[in-house]
């Protein structure tokens, strides 16, 4: 079964115990319901759309089928529709974070990481150690083999790039994968 979250927005200023947010709940593709959260503790408000009681019911019973997730306390909590939401949540704020992140080092480093959570940079500096742009790098033939030499280094040590702001030819990634790793 397919559950998802779109149209989320964040509430930051009023996340206090919880996240505060309002998103729509898709099950398998259809509109099932609205949710949202105050951010004061709590249950995360789940309205279903009228005429989607059934699906919204074996969402609720799909999820009860899985696992059990373990807490940082050492115990367990019962997955149910509520706490999938919330996984749900966290995960797409975990996302928005690294995407700003990433758009605010890129225009002047190469950002790479074993994954997304070990996200690092570095950078090239002129003889005078001042810090040159990707877009710099990118504007001749001998910086841009440069630019695709440290590439190639750091992919060969593990790493994923990052940037959205280096051509698909020096990431040696061919264009239509490129494509869906933006998406």
């Amino acid at each position: 079964m397919k559950i998802e979250l779109k149209n989320i927005k964040h509430f930051y200023a009023l996340t206090d115990e919880t996240n505060a947010f309002s998103a729509k709940l898709y099950v398998n593709d259809i509109l099932t319901a609205e949710c949202s959260d105050t951010g004061k503790g709590g249950c995360i408000d789940i309205h279903v759309v009228k005429g989607r009681e059934k699906l919204l019911k074996e969402a609720e019973e799909y999820t009860k089928s899985l696992p059990a997730v373990k807490t940082e306390y050492d115990f367990d909590l019962d997955m149910d529709l509520e706490l999938f939401i919330g996984q749900l949540v966290n995960v797409d704020i975990v996302e928005r974070e690294f995407k700003k992140s990433v758009k605010k080092l890129e225009a002047n480093n190469i950002v790479f990481g074993k994954s997304k959570t070990e996200m690092q940079y570095t950078w090239f500096t002129t003889k005078g150690n001042k810090k040159v742009s990707i877009t710099v790098m990118l504007s001749t033939p001998s910086s841009r083999n440069m630019l695709g030499n440290r590439i190639k280094k750091l992919k060969e040590e593990g790493n994923q790039i990052f940037n959205t702001n280096i051509p698909a030819d020096i990431l040696n990634i061919p264009s239509s994968d490129k494509k869906s790793e933006k998406e």
